[in-house]
């Protein structure tokens, strides 16, 4: 099985995606507003950038797939 492994970085259009992901890794914690602070480049936050880690067009992990439905 061929793998295209491609990252990323956490937009509008993906941060519903994003949090998800993250709360699935860290249910007890919520990096929602540290992703729109990042996207909105916040002066606070403008040393960090986030990436989902994609293979094709699925998140890395095949048990997020769900995510996608």
């Amino acid at each position: 099985m061929k793998h295209n492994i491609n990252f990323r970085k956490i937009t509008r259009k993906n941060l519903n995606l994003a949090s998800k992901i993250q709360n699935k890794i860290f249910p007890e914690e919520d990096g929602t507003q540290n992703f729109i602070d990042c996207i909105e480049e916040n002066p606070y936050r403008k040393e960090l950038d986030f990436y989902i880690a994609f293979d094709g067009e699925l998140p890395i992990r095949s048990n997020w797939n769900i995510f996608l439905q």
